[in-house]
């Protein structure tokens, strides 16, 4: 089972759960990448999912924030 963090608005977030939560991964959610940056490192994901619609922090900014981070940088 894999563990898949999104950062998603509720739309994608759906989409993401319907598609998933059937094949058994455990499944998160982050409103904005903020949180998701703090759920990612309490939870060390396997994937990532993030559909850019942050108010916060843009994918971007999200993928560049989990690069720099020495956690999170090497699962990754």
């Amino acid at each position: 089972m894999a563990k898949i963090w999104t950062v998603a608005d509720a739309a994608t977030w759906e989409v993401v759960q319907e598609l998933l939560a059937g094949e058994g991964q455990e499944l998160k959610v982050a409103p904005d990448g903020k949180d998701g940056l703090d759920l990612a490192r309490e939870l060390s994901p396997d994937v990532i999912i993030c559909d850019g619609t942050s108010p916060q922090i843009n994918w971007l900014e999200v993928c560049r924030l989990v690069k720099a981070d020495r956690e999170l940088a090497t699962a990754y």
